[in-house]
């Protein structure tokens, strides 16, 4: 996993942070301990609900090329007759754009994916050495988070816009059904 809190943790404590707070057994505070352990629960909540949309945004990404692959004589034949090159799902007008942002979905979400790992890879910008306090410490560890999730939330949007009108139903399908389980979970 390469959202570790615990590697966040050491990485902090290996900081030097001058703080006047008192020090875990990790070495950090309990304000950074508590700092670092919402924004990794924060993350990991946001990776569920992205992923799992995703996962059904691709399932409707296969449903969606089988019916292309099906209907692509139908949308040859609406390229020679004017007429018919604006029916929906036939129509070659609509057919064509609608079977490439299908055939690109998934490699574009994965070139997001990648960008995150790299960017997890190189250590989260947590890496440098030096004395780091207060504002200084705290921006040094949410800008990173922050970062993160708004190019996993992209990466989502994307995927939800590139998968067509049936991708949007279930995600937004998703969407409500997670008000209700939080809305039921607060009862």
């Amino acid at each position: 996993s390469k959202i570790n809190p615990q590697k966040i943790i050491q990485a902090a404590a290996s900081l030097d942070i001058n703080s006047t707070g008192k020090k875990t057994a990790t070495g950090v505070t309990a304000g950074t301990y508590l700092i670092i352990t919402l924004l990794s629960i924060g993350m990991c909540i946001m990776g569920i609900i992205v992923f799992v949309s995703v996962g059904l945004i691709f399932l409707t990404r296969v449903i969606g090329l089988w019916l292309a692959m099906v209907l692509v004589p139908l949308a040859f034949f609406s390229y020679t007759v004017p007429a018919l090159q604006n029916l929906d799902m036939v129509g070659w007008k609509k057919w064509w754009p609608e079977t490439l942002k299908l055939a690109f979905l998934a490699p574009v979400f994965m070139f997001f994916l990648y960008i995150i790992l790299k960017f997890l890879e190189s250590g989260m910008g947590m890496a440098t050495n030096g004395k780091k306090e207060g504002f200084a410490f705290i921006l040094s560890v949410i800008i990173p988070f922050v970062f993160l999730m708004a190019l996993l939330w992209k990466a989502k949007g994307i995927a939800k816009t590139m998968s067509g009108e049936l991708g949007q139903q279930i995600t937004g399908a998703l969407a409500a059904t997670a008000g209700l389980a939080l809305g039921g979970a607060a009862l």
